[in-house]
């Protein structure tokens, strides 16, 4: 005879009258409103039930495999972020490049006229940083817009079976912790940071006469 798995939900009070356990259960479940606040979520509830039978585990600890497999998953989308950024970098680059390029003579009409190496550097240090600024702000705000046009998304056909099956809602919201956001900011950052070594070295080596000739 064949049988199927089928799952059950009903509410608590429900429950615990069929099962004659009024007043109790078996486990809570806590679900933080960020994932990052878990282990600090966990301690706390540790510290408050410490003596007593209660025991707290985070998802990590009682389903490890997950987690393996979620390691294994997020190995492909981090390849391909570090490949995006290398990407950032030579347009980036390349843009300073031409700006750097193109503007050889006035630096050396600007040397020539008695400004320092030093100052001259800055300011194409506040010029490739204002650039960089520009696009971090115009990215974050226009990814931040297409992700609430398009916050949840809801699964249909198969996908939102084999999720309802899990006993779970069938709709993917859209995370918008701030950190999510700014951390890519840091990152153009550190490229922008890394690009400008180019012109600062040129303006360094740069030869005043030579370069007020071009």
């Amino acid at each position: 005879m064949e049988m199927n798995n089928t799952a059950v939900f009903m509410p608590l009070d429900v429950a615990q009258f069929l099962l004659s356990a009024e007043d109790h259960i078996t486990a809570l479940l806590i679900n933080p409103s960020q994932a990052r606040q878990t282990d600090a979520v966990a301690a706390s509830l540790r510290r408050e039930l410490d003596g007593t039978e209660l025991v707290v585990y985070t998802w990590p600890e009682l389903l490890p495999e997950i987690l393996d497999l979620m390691e294994m998953d997020m190995a492909m989308p981090r390849l391909l972020a570090v490949i995006l950024y290398i990407v950032i970098g030579f347009g980036f680059w390349g843009t300073v490049l031409t700006m750097t390029m193109e503007r050889l003579r006035e630096f050396g009409v600007l040397l020539s006229v008695g400004m320092k190496r030093g100052s001259l550097s800055m300011v194409i240090l506040l010029e490739t940083l204002f650039i960089s600024s520009i696009g971090a702000v115009g990215g974050i705000a226009l990814s931040w817009t297409i992700l609430k046009l398009i916050d949840p998304i809801h699964l249909t056909g198969s996908s939102a079976e084999t999720v309802l099956e899990m006993g779970f809602d069938p709709v993917i919201p859209m995370s918008f912790a701030p950190d999510l956001f700014y951390t890519q900011a840091f990152f153009v950052f550190l490229i922008a940071v890394v690009v400008f070594l180019f012109p600062l070295l040129k303006i360094y080596r740069l030869n005043v006469l030579e370069a007020a000739r071009s």
